[in-house]
């Protein structure tokens, strides 16, 4: 009779008769031959949940779920798989969602024993997740020899703990005294195993648009052909392989606020890498023709507006819907502004002929002075210069008088 299994095996309490004038001896051996062999059974356990889906707040059985337990920690053995289906749980109803790793499913992966899976330490992950469901954290299935202070094994326990949470989802004790002539070490339903929906990661995008000197504003000194602008990406959740396209509008607007003009001037597209991914960040740079911005009305502004779409990789961004973007034409972090120049006034020139009538010049009578000096020191000139012709007048007619007189009488 066995008095004692080693650790891991069970107890097999069956005595076995030996007739030692049956006459059956091996020379060889010194040995008398037994005819029925005596093995030890490995300790195994079983055990089954339910997987479940959450909705609303119900949980509903799912099938299709795959699930691999795989031996850690030196445990020998190949990996077992089990998938959720409809089934019959320990209370004997049909569910949907039943998932067992039991004999039937170590046999199926190859290992020796059908009645349940070898004692020892295990990995469970959920391998095969269903469409729009996240699967459960991963599991850890330890089992343990308590022994007493001689090295005695008293027990065994077997410890379910969640990897991420650290939660105990089922601690058994099993002693040995219950393990003669049985070396299943316990069969348990952990029950429902929940997968919850998954929450969409949404990326978000910000920018912010600068010119060369680091501001918003393009300045007088910054206007040419082939103005440099910039615009600074930040984004949260891109992966790699996204793709992002940027569009540069230029955009007029009246006094009033109104748009007059907005067209797409430049379109850059680019691949979501690794450096990109680390950083969640991307600079792109571009150049616009300023030149023309001075034609139009003073009143009027020109800006440059960037935005931004992303997609998912292998999406066609001419058909599809972007799964993020950034698209505000009045968002001042993402808009330049051109520094309005007042348009040179050209003087008349000197030659060109004055377009008032010219005031007609008063000829000088024959014979008078030109004016000079003050208005009425003219007069006073002007005035002396009769008196006088009067004076010599007078004179020459007296002349010619006494002329003719004298003429006469001869």
């Amino acid at each position: 009779m066995e008095t004692e299994a080693p650790e891991g095996y069970s107890l097999s309490t069956k005595k076995y008769d030996v007739d030692f004038d049956s006459g059956k001896f091996d020379d060889k051996t010194s040995n008398f031959v037994v005819d029925e062999k005596v093995t030890d059974k490995v300790n195994v356990f079983n055990f089954m949940f339910t997987k479940v889906q959450d909705v609303n707040g119900s949980y509903t059985g799912l099938n299709g779920a795959e699930f691999t337990l795989t031996p850690k920690d030196g445990t020998k053995g190949k990996p077992i798989v089990a998938t959720s289906g409809t089934g019959t749980d320990s209370n004997g109803y049909t569910v949907n969602g039943l998932t067992k790793f039991d004999g039937e499913a170590n046999s199926k992966a190859g290992n020796p024993s059908k009645d349940g899976i070898a004692i020892g330490n295990y990995t469970l992950s959920e391998t095969k997740t269903p469409n729009g469901l996240q699967p459960i954290n991963d599991v850890d299935v330890v089992n343990t020899a308590i022994k007493d202070k001689d090295g005695k094994i008293t027990a065994y326990q077997t410890k379910i703990t969640d990897v991420e949470t650290k939660q105990v989802i089922d601690d058994v004790t099993t002693p040995v005294e219950k393990m003669k002539d049985n070396n299943i070490l316990l069969n348990v339903n952990l029950g429902q195993l929940t997968d919850k929906p998954v929450t969409p990661v949404v990326p978000t995008i910000k920018t912010k648009a600068h010119t060369k000197d680091g501001d918003q504003t393009i300045q007088k000194v910054e206007v040419s052909k082939t103005t440099p602008v910039y615009d600074k990406i930040m984004m949260t959740n891109a992966e790699k392989g996204d793709q992002m396209m940027a569009s540069l509008h230029r955009i007029v607007t009246d006094k009033d606020g109104k748009v007059t003009e907005s067209k797409v001037i430049r379109t850059l597209n680019f691949t979501v890498d690794d450096e990109t991914v680390k950083a969640q960040e991307k600079q792109i740079e571009s150049t616009v023709d300023t030149t023309k911005d001075a034609d139009v009305p003073e009143t009027s502004t020109v800006t440059y507006v960037w935005t931004e779409d992303l997609f998912d990789e292998g999406k066609n961004p001419k058909t599809d819907e972007p799964k993020a973007k950034h698209d505000d034409l009045k968002d001042q972090d993402q808009t330049l502004t051109v520094e309005k120049v007042k348009k040179p006034v050209t003087p008349p020139s000197s030659t060109t002929p004055s377009s008032s009538t010219p005031t007609p010049s008063t000829p000088t009578p024959k014979g008078s002075l030109p004016t000079t000096g003050s208005e009425t020191g003219d007069v006073i000139a002007y005035g002396g210069a009769v008196a006088m012709l009067v004076a010599l007048g007078i004179g020459g007619f007296t002349y010619y008088m006494k002329k003719k007189k004298s003429t006469e009488e001869g």
